[in-house]
């Protein structure tokens, strides 16, 4: 009799893993799904307790991030990762679409007064040199003179590896800095020579949607600030707050690939490769109430300067609304090639809103 409980429980066990089957023979040996891998009858069992863990009928074990659950326990799909560069539009259409403050909203607005266009870029702690770069590719594409203008870049970044070899690298870092260094620094001076030779403006925006190769252009820019920054310690920070010295500011502020520079960055960068910019900067600051943008310029200088200067190779003025544009001081300021203006006015312009930089494009 025992024996006749024990044979029923064991059958009735397997019935019942067989799910809507009647008979332990009758289970399929595999389950079908749309456009997924078939799961045998030994992982579906295995699995079935654990349904919601089938990451959207795909055959993974892994438990998707909670953010990514819906209130049923299905799988949502994140949004796809946003281009690094989007197209020309209105810079007007900001003010439309932004859901910045207000007064961010009325500084674009008198941007709009001198600006027609702007270009935004992927807010991942690199847009800043993103934006940089393809703004100097698309300068130099409509350049007049371009060969000298190349010849001048590549020289600057060859002075760059020079003083590479003088500088200490963490192996855990680079285990070949000058190797690594000539890798990236001739994969750009390919692409200045292709932009020169005529590269159409939809090729050069659709290399710099490349992730790769983008990913290796940026890390060129800010090995080229990092070696410029500790080479000239004494004009960049005399006085580091929070910093032991330069290398420790470099590990911690211009490595990460995800951290936007600041002011010694930015000039560290415009100095080594000899390219002057200016920066609209739409933050929520006012003063005394009244709307008003702060434009940065950076000037190249082409030789170090005494750390006593207040703000050496950078210069500002404000641009208020109804008022006239104040006359700057440029500070520092050395020839900077064909990158500027008859006026004097450098081609790359920047828009900086809080922790973000965008392409500005001239009426």
């Amino acid at each position: 009799m025992a024996f006749k409980r024990m044979v029923h429980k064991k059958v009735a066990k397997s019935s019942g893993d067989c799910l809507f089957m009647s008979a332990q023979n009758e289970c399929p040996l595999y389950i079908g799904r749309n456009d997924s891998a078939p799961l045998t009858m030994h992982n579906y069992l295995a699995l079935r307790k654990k349904w919601w863990r089938l990451l959207a009928g795909k055959r993974t074990y892994l438990r998707p991030p909670k953010s990514h659950l819906g209130h049923d326990g299905a799988f949502k799909c994140p949004n796809a990762r946003p281009s690094t560069l989007g197209c020309q539009e209105p810079l007007l259409a900001l003010v439309h679409l932004s859901t910045e403050k207000h007064i961010i909203k009325q500084k674009i607005k008198l941007l709009g007064e001198q600006y027609a266009l702007v270009r935004q870029v992927r807010k991942d702690g690199s847009s800043f040199y993103r934006a940089f770069v393809f703004s100097l590719m698309e300068n130099l594409g409509q350049m007049l003179e371009k060969q000298v203008e190349i010849a001048r870049l590549m020289e600057r970044v060859d002075m760059s590896l020079e003083k590479l070899s003088d500088l200490e690298w963490d192996k855990a870092y680079f285990l070949n800095p000058a190797a690594y260094f000539s890798s990236v620094a001739n994969e750009f001076d390919d692409l200045v020579k292709s932009v020169a030779d005529g590269l159409p403006a939809d090729e050069l925006y659709k290399s710099s949607l490349q992730e790769i190769k983008s990913s290796r252009t940026l890390s060129l820019l800010r090995l080229l600030t990092e070696i410029e920054i500790r080479t000239r310690e004494e004009d960049y920070l005399p006085c580091p707050l929070g910093y032991t010295d330069a290398l420790e500011f470099c590990v911690k502020m211009v490595r990460p690939m995800d951290i936007e520079p600041g002011v010694t960055q930015i000039k560290a960068l415009s100095n080594a490769l000899g390219v002057p910019l200016r920066i609209e900067v739409a933050d929520s600051s006012s003063q005394f109430g009244a709307v008003q943008v702060t434009r940065i310029y950076f000037f190249p200088q082409s030789e170090p300067t005494d750390p006593s200067e207040s703000s050496p190779g950078k210069a500002t003025e404000t641009l208020e609304q109804q008022t006239d544009s104040v006359p700057v001081e440029r500070a520092g300021e050395c020839p900077s090639g064909n990158f500027l203006t008859s006026g004097g006015i450098p081609l790359v312009s920047l828009l900086y809103r809080p922790a973000h930089y965008d392409i500005l494009y001239l009426k």
